[in-house]
C-alpha cells in the first residue's frame, strides 16, 4: 500500500429512474435488455461520473459514462442527450430514486484473470426512509471465463457464502419501497435479510 492510501474506498451513488420505477421493473422482471443510470462519486479521488449500465440480450453487461464536476447532483441538457443515446427513454423522464452508500475493497487475481470486489457498509435511503446493511458483505467474482475451481470460489463455498445475483439497485429499492411488486427478487432478499438478524 502506497502513502495516504486506505485498503477501501468510499463509494456515494445517486440512482436515477421513472417516476413509475420502470428501471427497477425492468431488473425484477429479469428483461434481457435492462439499463441502470447513476451519478456515481469517488469522494477518497475527487471525481464524479454520470453512469449508464446495460444488461444486453445477449446476456453481456455494457457500461458508459460520462465526467461530472465533483458531487454534480444535476444533469445538463448534454447529460440527458448521452443517457438517451445509450437507453431507450420513449418519453419518461428520469427522477432521483435511490442514494446508495458503501466501502470497497478491490482484488486483482495474480495468476488468474479474475477481479474480486469486496462491498460492505451498505447504506440506502430515499427522501422517506433509510436502511443499513452493516452485517452484509458483498462479494462479486469477475471473470472472462467462469472457472469453478478459482481459490476465491473455493473459499466462498467453504464459508458457506449464500451465492446470488441481483444489483445493489434492486436491493435498496426493494427494502426502501417494499410496496413496489418484487415477488421474483423475495427469496434473494429473504435470504439477505436473515443474514443481518444473525
Amino acid at each position: 500500500m502506497y502513502a495516504g492510501e486506505q485498503p477501501s474506498a468510499l463509494y456515494l451513488t445517486q440512482y436515477l429512474d421513472t417516476p413509475t420505477y420502470q428501471l427497477f421493473h425492468d431488473h425484477r422482471r429479469g428483461k434481457r435488455l435492462r439499463f441502470k443510470v447513476r451519478l456515481r462519486h469517488y469522494p477518497d479521488r475527487g471525481l464524479s461520473y454520470l453512469e449508464v449500465k446495460g444488461k444486453c440480450a445477449s446476456g453481456g453487461t455494457q457500461k458508459w459514462r460520462r465526467p461530472l464536476a465533483y458531487l454534480c447532483d444535476q444533469l445538463s441538457f448534454d447529460d440527458l442527450q448521452f443517457v438517451a443515446g445509450q437507453m431507450p427513454l420513449c418519453g419518461s423522464t428520469l427522477v432521483p430514486s435511490l442514494v446508495n452508500q458503501f466501502r470497497r475493497v478491490t482484488l486483482v487475481g495474480s495468476e488468474l484473470r479474475e477481479g474480486i470486489t469486496l462491498d460492505m457498509d451498505l447504506q440506502f435511503e430515499n427522501d422517506e426512509r433509510s436502511h443499513a446493511l452493516g452485517g452484509v458483505l458483498v462479494v462479486e467474482v469477475k471473470q472472462p471465463q467462469f472457472f469453478r475451481r478459482s481459490p476465491v470460489l473455493s473459499a466462498l463455498a467453504r464459508c458457506r457464502a449464500l451465492p446470488g445475483s441481483i444489483s445493489k439497485y434492486c436491493l435498496g429499492t426493494m427494502l426502501l419501497r417494499p410496496e413496489l411488486r418484487h415477488n421474483r427478487l423475495r427469496p434473494t432478499l429473504a435470504r439477505i435479510e436473515r443474514v443481518c438478524q444473525c
